[in-house]
């Protein structure tokens, strides 16, 4: 019912573009009116010329003004037949007269000469079971088999609108050029073309859509070639369908090469071996391959182009849109990452518009010590990935873990109320609202706080300097922590981290145990990891794996004092700044502020805004909830121990 619908409204539409006013409805009709109009203009001219040469004139007129007009009229006669001579040498290869053409097939003697017929091949051997093959049910064309002038053609009708392949070209003629009509209703246009038969008869049915925006309809056509690829077109051609009108084609194989246009060069490395690399640039973003010495040697010596893109192509026509995807690809086993683009007109003209691409990548992909450079993958990324940004405005599409839980909290999921604060419940699950703070809020009224709803909070305890590396306290820490203890708000602390190596990972956790030993901590001691874009932190360089390292020795440290270690990070930070697959014995306090959750894996917290406003509190204020009520495992946890003596 819908694809009916739709081929219904296609047909309104076109309705609504082309004049209602049909001046001939098919090829024959057009050919034929147009050589009657051109002969019936003669016989006026000849009817004027035979008069002017016999008849008396009324009064004398100079003998030589006499033969001026004749010349004249005789000129135009001449300039005439020279009319028709064009009309029928231009419609001869592709729309013969029919009574040309039946002189043609039936060797009739015209001014007592033979006229031979006309020898042809078939681009396809049996055209009516060719077109028996289509396969496209949604299309709003139907194919069928026709001949027009004696020739065979393969014909797409819509509505009023049909499309002839013609199927029979000269046998002798090696430079034929291969000819499309198409017949809007009103009018016929004929284009030169390339295509090709053996790609199927699904690759010849024409699109039509208003894909680009202009108001109107067109028809689109991919045109294959078989010497270039069978999965990607070589040039994708557009018509509009009220004028047929041709906009400028797309060379999809050059516009491809260009965008993939690399850089190559050689590197010395430390075991006086060589490394080759190869450095892709795409929309002012670039990418860098390690390559080998024959794709080296291929590219720079014999000027290939090494990337290949034909063999995983995609060409998808939507409601309002062309899109076309792509696997760029060095070999079998050397996958580079994933390509898009929509086709776009652009005065006049088809390009490659919103390009993107993505490469696939291992999470330490920014580690210093890889320099950026990329290993092709071995296969082909699977739809469980994530995609991230990079420092420099890279797009990186990176393998999920099969260790780590997956989050079953997903946006839909999550409700927001009048103040701002966002809640999630679903089947025993019912998330407790809370806020973390630090000198950055100021002075806190905290018995205010409490009646806002808020029953947890974290407090800044101190951090390690971005330069110099001292360890420093949060200047409003005993105010807070005081404040909202006396209120009978659940308090947790986070540590901001900038420790470099495991000893000051252990220094760290030291100092945050000797200032929090005073107060009754009922939620995690946080472990926050962050990189630091406004600043060059001294642990911004740190590689993953070291990171790592340094986060779980401050967690085990917490752990062995009888506190919840948890780790703080957001999306990027929790993939390719550390490896949680290492760290699964800790909980996460996850940050993202968006509309789009998918960070994807599990969290025990999650901070959702940075500008949320709370009474008693003058500046924004962070927004949290927490899905585990820690308070409840810290009371279960002190009986359990008293018990037990």
């Amino acid at each position: 019912m819908e694809d009916t619908n739709k081929r219904e409204e296609t047909f309104r539409q076109i309705d609504a573009q082309i004049p209602k006013k049909m001046e001939f409805g098919n090829p024959v009709e057009a050919m034929e009116k147009e050589l009657n109009d051109t002969k019936a203009y003669l016989d006026i001219v000849l009817k004027e010329l035979e008069e002017a040469k016999t008849a008396e004139p009324i009064k004398k007129i100079p003998k030589r003004n006499l033969w001026k007009r004749i010349a004249l009229l005789e000129t135009v006669l001449v300039l005439s037949g020279c009319v028709v001579f064009a009309i029928y040498s231009k419609n001869e290869d592709s729309l013969p007269t029919m009574k040309a053409q039946e002189e043609v097939q039936e060797n009739h003697v015209v001014d007592h000469t033979v006229i031979p017929e006309i020898k042809t091949k078939k681009l396809c051997q049996d055209l009516t079971a060719f077109a028996k093959e289509f396969t496209m049910e949604t299309s709003e064309f139907t194919p069928s088999v026709v001949t027009l002038f004696g020739y065979e053609y393969l014909m797409f009708s819509n509505g009023k609108i049909h499309v002839y392949y013609r199927n029979e070209i000269p046998a002798d003629t090696e430079q034929y050029r291969q000819k499309i009509m198409i017949d809007n209703g009103t009018r016929i246009s004929e284009f030169v073309w390339d295509y090709d038969f053996d790609h199927g008869i699904d690759s010849l049915c024409p699109k039509i859509g208003n894909y680009f925006g202009t108001g109107e309809l067109q028809l689109v056509f991919p045109i294959y070639e078989e010497q270039f690829s069978k999965t990607m077109p070589k040039q994708i051609r557009a018509v509009s369908v009220v004028n047929l009108w041709e906009h400028d084609y797309l060379d999809l194989e050059s516009e491809l090469n260009t965008l993939f246009a690399a850089e190559f060069q050689e590197i010395k490395n430390g075991s006086n071996g060589v490394d080759r690399r190869m450095k892709l640039s795409l929309n002012s973003t670039s990418y860098t391959y390690a390559i080998e010495e024959d794709e080296y040697m291929n590219a720079v010596y014999y000027e290939e182009n090494i990337v290949a893109q034909e063999k995983y192509f995609k060409l998808e026509f939507e409601e309002d849109s062309i899109k076309i995807s792509t696997i760029p690809y060095l070999s079998d086993h050397k996958y580079l990452g994933e390509f898009s683009a929509t086709v776009g007109l652009n005065n006049n003209e088809l390009k490659l518009k919103n390009v993107s691409f993505g490469a696939y990548v291992k999470a330490n992909q920014e580690d210093p010590e890889l320099e950026g450079v990329i290993t092709p993958r071995a296969d082909i990324l699977s739809e469980d990935r994530i995609k991230l940004w990079g420092k420099r405005g890279e797009v990186y599409f990176i393998e999920l873990s099969d260790i780590l839980e997956r989050n079953l909290v997903k946006q839909e999921d999550l409700k927001k109320d009048k103040s701002g604060f966002i809640t999630y419940q679903k089947g025993d699950t019912t998330s407790i609202p809370g806020i973390d703070v630090s000198k950055f809020q100021g002075e806190i009224d905290w018995k205010k706080v409490k009646n806002s709803g808020v029953e947890f909070v974290m407090i800044r305890l101190g951090f390690r300097g971005f330069n110099e590396g001292t360890l420093e306290i949060d200047p409003y820490f005993e105010k807070n922590i005081q404040g909202a203890i006396e209120n009978d708000i659940n308090v947790g602390i986070y540590f901001f981290s900038q420790a470099i190596t495991i000893e000051e990972a252990k220094e760290e956790a030291a100092f945050v145990l000797e200032n929090l030993k005073d107060y009754k901590i009922t939620y995690p001691v946080v472990f926050d990891t962050e990189f630091v874009s406004t600043y060059a932190a001294r642990a911004n360089i740190l590689q993953r794996q070291l990171r790592t390292d340094i986060t779980k020795a401050f967690c085990e440290e917490m752990k062995a004092n009888g506190y919840k270690p948890m780790i703080y990070a957001n999306t990027k930070w929790m993939i390719m700044g550390i490896d949680l697959e290492q760290l699964t014995d800790y909980d996460v306090w996850f940050a993202y502020y968006g509309d789009n959750l998918t960070f994807p894996y599990k969290f025990d917290m999650l901070q959702y805004s940075e500008k949320g406003r709370v009474d008693g509190i003058d500046s924004y204020v962070d927004l949290n909830f927490s899905l585990k009520d820690y308070s409840k495992e810290q009371e279960n946890k002190t009986k359990g121990a008293v018990k037990k003596q």
